[in-house]
């Protein structure tokens, strides 16, 4: 895969245009770690032969479930969006009726925002996860938790 980044030890190589690094393996036990943005980081122990190695990387799919804080129950059609590190929104999906939701290629650095009618807005970092499960608070509904304010009270006087 080009652009990727094959990490052996503290360096770092660039993958070629047909996905190939060629680099001098280092003596001892030093670990070999390849990352590309949208793929699932791979790491493999150095070995003492002189065969290649062969990394296949596999697409980063970050899922996860929407629900109701206070009762647990799935939020359906709720938007899900995929925020990019100083890219902005990256995709968008709805969760299904089980609040589930799901994208298949997910940078390392996003972010997810939630939203849905009569709830909180939510927003989580991925941190490179794989699934994310997220809590929505329902809004509060200000004219319930609000006092009658005097000033709307008739006065005795005003009244008259």
């Amino acid at each position: 895969m080009p652009e990727t980044v094959v990490r052996v030890g503290p360096d770092a190589y660039l993958t070629n245009d047909r996905g190939e690094v060629f680099v001098v393996r280092p003596e001892g036990d030093v670990p070999i770690r390849a990352e590309s943005s949208g793929f699932t980081e791979v790491a493999m122990p150095s070995r003492d032969d002189d065969d290649p190695y062969i990394i296949q990387m596999q697409p980063s799919l970050l899922n996860g479930i929407v629900r109701d804080v206070r009762t647990g129950a799935p939020v359906p059609n709720a938007e899900v969006a995929l925020i990019g590190n100083g890219e902005g929104e990256i995709a968008t999906s709805r969760t299904d009726g089980r609040g589930a939701f799901i994208f298949k290629i997910v940078p390392g650095d996003a972010m997810i925002r939630v939203e849905a009618p009569g709830y909180d807005e939510a927003e989580l970092a991925v941190e490179s996860r794989a699934r994310v499960d997220i809590e929505l608070s329902p809004m509060v509904e200000h004219e319930r938790d609000m006092a009658t304010p005097e000033s709307a009270t008739p006065s005795p006087e005003m009244s008259e």
